[in-house]
């Protein structure tokens, strides 16, 4: 006795069914690893885009700082200084290392 699942492959619906998903999962230019690819691709796209507006909020308070006092930006953004002081730099990040 042949199994169902035998005799359904054998009919011609069973061989173009396995034609038809061999065809979609290997060979098709949109076939699944292709899609996968695309859609890790789409993935990092859009937290590229979240990290942009990130940035650019950032951006726009570091403008709205920098305007208000000028001078305590380039203070603090570039180690300007003026002829009688000192500049002391502490990295407070490699301290908590």
């Amino acid at each position: 006795m042949s199994s169902p699942i035998k005799r359904w492959l054998k009919s011609k619906y069973g061989v173009v069914t396995v034609l038809f998903l061999v065809w979609m999962v290997f060979l098709d230019d949109h076939n699944i690893m292709t899609r996968y690819k695309l859609d890790l691709t789409v993935r990092q796209l859009e937290q590229e885009v979240v990290d942009n507006y990130d940035r650019l909020e950032q951006a726009k308070i570091d403008k709205v700082e920098m305007e208000q006092n000028i001078e305590k930006y380039a203070r603090e953004k570039y180690y300007m200084h003026k002829p009688n002081e000192d500049v002391l730099i502490i990295d407070i990040q490699s301290e908590n290392e």
